[in-house]
């Protein structure tokens, strides 16, 4: 895929993460990563998902940071009692690993029903032999 596809992708699945989180709450960003791994199925859609969740949120803290009433990172990283800096590298890591798992997941549903991931060629990626996969040559 190419470098410009992969950033619209990247920005397209970005906006979905973030309307998604406005619309839904923290759910939104589960619902898309499940919908991009339905639609496509590339090894890639866990990671794109997960980092996508990241950035999304990551606009989302800048974009609350900027308007007034910002303190609120340092009430609530004292409320949980963990220092401030902790709290927005915890706000990034919550929604990429969501999104990561919940893609993660879809993907291994779909391979269980008989829908295998495909390469990113598109071509269907076969699987490992059994004998493979138990050791034996």
């Amino acid at each position: 895929m190419r470098t410009d596809v992969r950033i619209y992708r990247m920005m397209l699945l970005s906006t979905a993460m973030l309307l998604a989180t406005i619309a839904l709450g923290w759910w939104g960003v589960l619902f898309v990563a499940v919908a991009f791994a339905v639609i496509d199925r590339q090894w890639s859609v866990a990671a794109e998902s997960g980092l996508a969740a990241a950035l999304a949120w990551l606009l989302l803290f800048i974009a609350n940071a900027l308007l007034p009433g910002a303190g609120i990172v340092g009430q609530v990283g004292r409320a949980m009692s963990i220092p401030a800096p902790v709290l927005p590298l915890l706000t990034l890591l919550f929604p990429g690993v969501l999104a990561w798992s919940g893609a993660t997941l879809a993907i291994a549903l779909a391979r269980a029903m008989g829908r295998p991931r495909v390469d990113l060629v598109g071509s269907i990626a076969m699987p490992l032999p059994d004998s493979t996969l138990a050791g034996k040559p």
